[in-house]
Order: C-alpha cells, then structure tokens, then sequence
C-alpha cells in the first residue's frame, strides 16, 4: 500500500494540472513580434486601420478549408479565420516579419515548429482571432500562417486532420503572403480589443 499511495498522488496531481490548461498557448518562443493571444470567435479592433486582406487557408491540393481575414489596429495585428463547414481548427503556428528571417532548417526548409507565435486550442474550433503586437514589425511584411484542420465525430474523437497553409505565394515547402498596415486615420486604438 505504501508503494502505491504515491503512485496515486502523482497521477492525481497530474490530472489537476491537466484539467486546470487554458483555452490557447501561445506564443512559443520570444524570437519574433509578441503575440496577444487567440480568442474564441471572431473578433474585429474597434478602430481598424485601412481596408481588410482576404485569403483562404487551403490544403496540399489547394483546396479552401477555412477563409482568413487580416487586419490592423493602431498597435495590434488581426488574423481572422473562419473554418469551413465541418472542419475546426487545433491550432496555428504564424510567422511575421522580413521573408528572409523565417526560422529555416539546415536544409533551407521553413521550420514552422520554430515559427514565433504558436497558438493551440485545447478545444478545436471554428472562428478564432489571433493577434500580434505591430511593434516589432514594419509597415510592409511577410506573414506565413500553418495550421491543423480537424474533422470530429460525435464522441470528439478527430476523423479526419490535414496542415492547412494560408495561401500565397509558395516559398520552400510553405505558402506566404504580403500584407502592409493599414494606415491609421488619427484615431487611437484605444478600445477593449486593443488593449488586451
């Protein structure tokens, strides 16, 4: 018995910190613009900058899983992504900054595990927002977004999974696209959405 007491607190501790994991992780590592989190459902700045970029997240045969929607406030990035019917996203892994500052393997690969903000979900879903502080980053850039496409069944088990790309341009063995700030028209982001 007393082997086994502390096998069962061990496993019961292990099961409260498992229980007590928040709804997204991220960012990964601090290499790159700080990122503010995800947020379940689709969430727009109060006081947007310029005009949206549209794009679609689409598989290996370039068909669209999900449509994203980029934007900005006065001091935060908006990523926007909107699944199709009947898939749901586990997470995203984003890339911002100058193309040639992609975390690359040695074979000149884009290494996406080592992609600056990581974002996963605990629970898949189907509209989330991410949002990465424009500080560190110029008006005109490069963003790269990988994600993981699920299909579940009724008992949540995943049926279906495949790495979703936001499309672009195809660079190494990833997609890319350009995107500049919208240009702020004298108002200060000042609402809810960007002081988070």
């Amino acid at each position: 018995m007393k082997i086994f007491y502390p096998l069962i607190m061990t496993m019961a501790l292990g099961a409260a910190t498992w229980s007590c994991q928040g709804e997204a992780v991220g960012p990964k590592a601090e290499n790159g613009p700080a990122a503010q989190g995800s947020i379940e459902g689709l969430q727009r700045p109060d006081n947007p900058c310029g005009t949206s970029t549209f794009t679609n997240f689409v598989d290996v045969s370039n068909t669209p899983m999900g449509s994203i929607e980029v934007l900005n406030s006065e001091g935060q990035l908006f990523i926007l992504v909107d699944m199709n019917p009947g898939w749901l996203l586990q997470g995203v892994k984003v890339f911002a900054g100058n193309s040639v500052d992609v975390p690359k393997t040695g074979a000149g690969l884009m290494q996406v595990e080592e992609f600056p903000n990581q974002f996963i979900h605990t629970r898949a879903q189907d509209k989330s927002t991410f949002r990465i502080d424009l500080s560190a980053l110029p008006s005109c850039y490069a963003v790269a977004l990988q994600g993981q496409a699920v299909q579940l069944n009724m008992f949540g088990n995943v049926t279906n999974s495949r790495i979703v790309w936001a499309s672009g341009t195809t660079v190494l063995n990833g997609k890319m696209f350009n995107y500049c700030n919208g240009v702020c028209s004298g108002m200060m982001g000042t609402g809810p959405a960007d002081s988070n």
